[in-house]
Order: C-alpha cells, then structure tokens, then sequence
C-alpha cells in the first residue's frame, strides 16, 4: 500500500505495470509462489488488474516500484488492516479480494478428503484434488456487528480489542455458531465481552451486510450488522479479548467519527469502509434529528 508522507492522506493502492514484474523476474500470466497463482480482480479500460503474491524482499520491490510523488511505500503483512481501515471506499473491494483470495490458496494446500496436494482451477476461484477430483472453495464464517444502545438511547456501547490499532474503538462482534440465531449471537456476545444485557423482546434492527477479509487468521468473514437495545448498564469487559469496553455519548462519537485513522493517540473508529462506522453514523444522525 502507499501512505502519505503528510497527514492525514489516506492509504492507496500501489498499481505497478507489468513492466515493473518484469524487472524482478515475475510474470503476471505464470508466475506461482506458495502454491498461489496470479488472481484476476477485473479490468479497467484496457487495463487488466491482478493480485500476485511475490517472495522478494522488502528492499527489492521498494526500489522496483513506482512511487507518486508524496507517497511512501510499505509492503508489509502488517499494514494490510490499517490499508482496509483507512483507504477510500472503492479501493476496499479490490484490496479485500486479493487478500482474501491469496490467503486462502496459501492455507489450503493439501484435499481435505484424501490428504493429496490440491491445485487451484477455475481461474483462482476454487482448489481441485490431484487425486480424488473433490472441489473446494472458498471458506466465508458469518458474524454479527452490533451498536447496542443504552436503554435511554443517550449513549452506545463501544469496546476495544486486543491487537487492534491504539486508540480504536468499534462494535461488538463475533461468530455465529452452529444452529444459533444471528439475534442469539448478538445477545450472547454482548454478554460475554462486557457484561451487559440485550433486550431481544425491544427487537433487532438490521441495518445490512459487509464482506471482511481480515478476520482472525486470515479468515474471509461476513459481516451481519444491527442494532440493539440494552437492558443493562452495567460494563466489566471480558479480559481475554477486550481491551476495554464504556458508553459513548453523541458528543463524544461525533468527535470520534470525524477524527482520522492516523491522528496521534486521539480516539478513533473504524472508516466508511466497515459496517461499524455506518451503524455509529445513523445512530448518531437519528439522535440529532429527533432532537431538533
């Protein structure tokens, strides 16, 4: 990804022509590394766009690259979750499918039915045994986002989780399991990261869907995100996974919402690429509207 030398210019997509591949030996048609092939994310004009992963160094592609002026380029894993945080909305589909498409083919090497080593086909899309024939696509694990609201609607509930950028805060989330309710899931993980109670019975409104390729351990997840009133008011955030967990008033959330990903320690959430930050802005828009 690029990022920009002068605060706070968000991150952008580091296009590089094939001629610059080239140059470090790799062919966009052909090229493997790790069992991945190149992915196809689409064209654009006359410009067809892929996804390749390479095994040079940080030093090679830095001085291989091309750099707009203003920019500086980092081609490390561990950017990728400020990338999807930060980055302009359309960017976000293009980085989210070549993440997750080179994660996956990464992972799944061997057939989960007979053991032999398995292939990608279909142009990426999906892995084929070299044995048995058996198909395999890829794993997407539905999870629920939700605003809870206080029980009256003068502040939401917002935690912070290990491992997540410093001073970012965000919705609860977490897993559906097997045979459980989406609404079921909501209530338990509110419950179980901080303590407080979901009201089912004042109902869940849904605002829609987002696809996330980051989730834990490169895993490609869908975002099912609500909203639901709570019944309790009382926080003792679970330690294992949450860092910290406190109502947020209207006042405190607008400031949060319009201060930038890479603002030096100030509070911050997620931008208009995650569900979080859209169920934070209606919530908050709502409120404002009713009280004129």
């Amino acid at each position: 990804p690029l990022l920009g030398k002068q605060r706070p210019l968000p991150p952008a997509i580091a296009w590089q022509r094939g001629a610059v591949l080239e140059s470090l030996g790799i062919s966009a048609v052909d090229h493997s590394c790790k069992g991945v092939p190149p992915i196809f994310l689409g064209s654009s004009g006359d410009a067809q766009h892929f996804a390749v992963l390479v095994d040079k160094s940080e030093e090679e592609l830095k001085s291989a690259c091309d750099v707009p002026e203003g920019r500086s380029l980092f081609v490390s894993d561990g950017m990728m979750k400020l990338m999807m945080i930060g980055c302009e909305a359309g960017d976000f589909t293009v980085i989210g499918s070549a993440f997750s498409r080179i994660t996956w083919h990464k992972t799944v090497q061997f057939c989960g039915a007979c053991g032999e080593p398995a292939e990608p086909c279909d142009s990426g899309t999906k892995r084929r045994c070299t044995a048995c024939e058996a198909r395999f696509y890829p794993r997407i694990d539905p999870s629920c986002m939700v605003l809870v609201r206080k029980p009256a609607d003068d502040a939401c509930l917002l935690v912070r989780n290990k491992g997540w950028p410093a001073a970012m805060w965000s919705c609860v989330s977490g897993y559906v399991e097997q045979c459980e309710q989406v609404e079921e899931t909501i209530k338990r993980e509110v419950l179980e990261e901080t303590h407080v109670q979901v009201d089912l019975q004042r109902g869940v409104e849904w605002l829609g869907t987002q696809p996330w390729p980051l989730g834990p351990g490169g895993k490609s997840e869908l975002m099912l995100a609500a909203e639901a009133w709570a019944c309790s008011e009382e926080i003792r955030p679970c330690t294992a996974e949450v860092e910290d967990a406190r109502w947020f008033s209207r006042e405190e959330l607008a400031g949060m919402l319009q201060t930038p990903w890479n603002a030096e320690g100030k509070p911050f959430v997620p931008g208009e690429t995650s569900a979080a930050h859209h169920l934070m802005r209606r919530w908050l828009e709502r409120g404002q509207a009713a009280a004129e």
